[in-house]
């Protein structure tokens, strides 16, 4: 990737290092972003990336289009005001056709070369990867963070913060909502090295989903745990939302603790079973209902630094329905907005304390071969013109206790700070 990755638009859907991680895919193309302020925008971007996808079904995977689908695209699929959603000239929504794409087994260690023809064009690209391969050197070593950056200016205070839950919980007294996952943002000037930064976090964080763009001069540096939705070319759809968070701790005894605490939390599961209901409605409106199914509930994952606590929800696709429709369907995930949907969308954003723009989207991969795979923006940073962003939040319930979340808001957001040496 860094000698691919230094400049320009180029995304690394990032499996890991591992022989078991599946295929890592860089891939290249022309760019495509919209802005959720600018009226229509967003839906004439969406409609020309799927009649482009309905276009070239024979084109091989794993090419198609990657990008993000940021939070501020509300607007366009809910209805609601935009202006509450994004700050002025936000890159809301950014995607990559991709065109050329490295993809490298782990377990094979061997790399695949992918265009989307055999003009001469893609022939010299074929040759020009081939030659770097066969004299490729190790890595260099990844630079630590840098020393003495500013610390992070966050939206809100900590007390600002313990009183937006007090509301939250009032609106759900009120019957107004009945869950709302309450956010907060931060910023850090001065980062400029973002796949440092990026190489940085996936030695810090691990995870399933995690994934750097760089599209339009934003980069969008992902260590996502939660899967939003996958798509097979068979037509089977999948999410695997989570509520549900504990602190890992460094002692086996107390660490298994946690994880037992979780998943015996009358809270946490009252939590996760309302975001399941809510995506197995939304599933429900591009599959035929008898399809959709719960195939796993309570699961304990555990992470470099969290335990959580994740559902599946699978369904069948219904015939004429493509993916990216199915997942403007679901959007925004229900996991990052509340109960009910709409509503929890309005409500925090009379609340929160800095528009989430790409935070809380979805991030991930669209093939013309009908393969989908979609992660939730969370630990996330997004750096433009110099200033990266992070958000962090949980889900706030009638039994939530206030000095909790914030804990739980500053764990999920110290990983991220650390990789850009910041606090």
């Amino acid at each position: 990737m860094l000698r691919f990755g230094t400049s320009g638009d180029v995304v690394w859907a990032d499996a890991g290092d591992e022989p078991g991680d599946g295929p890592s895919i860089i891939g290249w193309g022309d760019a495509l972003t919209a802005d959720a302020l600018a009226p229509g925008a967003v839906a004439a971007a969406l409609h020309l990336v799927e009649t482009d996808l309905a276009a070239g079904t024979s084109r091989p995977s794993p090419l198609g289009w990657y990008g993000w689908i940021g939070y501020a695209c509300a607007a366009h699929t809910l209805g609601v005001d935009p202006r509450t959603l994004t700050r002025p000239g936000g890159t809301d929504l950014a995607m990559l056709k991709v065109q050329r794409a490295i993809v490298f087994d782990h377990r094979a260690q061997r790399a695949r070369l992918v265009c989307d023809s055999d003009d001469a064009t893609d022939a010299a690209w074929r040759r020009e990867v081939t030659t770097w391969w066969s004299s490729a050197e190790r890595a260099p070593l990844l630079p630590p963070p840098p020393v003495g950056r500013a610390a992070a200016r966050w939206a809100d205070s900590d007390a600002r913060y313990l009183r937006l839950i007090e509301e939250c919980q009032r609106a759900i007294t009120a019957g107004d909502v009945y869950q709302a996952c309450l956010t907060t943002g931060a910023v850090v000037d001065g980062v400029d090295d973002d796949l440092d930064a990026y190489r940085r976090l996936r030695r810090h964080s691990p995870a399933p989903h995690a994934a750097f763009l760089r599209i339009g001069g934003t980069s969008l540096l992902s260590a996502s745990p939660e899967r939003f939705l996958s798509a097979t070319p068979a037509g089977r759809l999948a999410t695997s939302p989570i509520k549900g968070t504990r602190p890992r701790a460094d002692d086996p005894a107390a660490d298994r603790l946690a994880a037992a605490e979780l998943l015996e939390s009358e809270k946490e599961r009252a939590e996760n079973l309302m975001i399941v209901d809510l995506m197995r409605n939304d599933l429900m409106r591009s599959c035929p209902p008898a399809s959709v199914e719960v195939t796993e509930l309570f699961a304990v994952k555990s992470y470099r630094h969290v335990h959580q606590l994740v559902s599946t929800i699978e369904g069948d696709l219904r015939p004429g329905v493509s993916p990216l429709t199915a997942a403007l369907a679901c959007f925004p995930p229900g996991s990052m907005t509340g109960v009910p949907k709409r509503r929890a969308v309005q409500l925090l954003a009379g609340l929160e304390g800095a528009p989430r723009g790409a935070y809380a989207g979805v991030v991930g991969r669209f093939e013309y071969s009908g393969t989908a795979e979609l992660a939730v923006v969370i630990r996330t940073i997004v750096i433009d013109g110099g200033r990266a962003r992070i958000g962090a939040g949980g889900g706030i319930t009638a039994l939530s206790d206030p000095a909790a979340e914030l804990a739980e808001v500053k764990t999920k957001a110290a990983p991220l700070l650390a990789v850009l040496g910041s606090r």
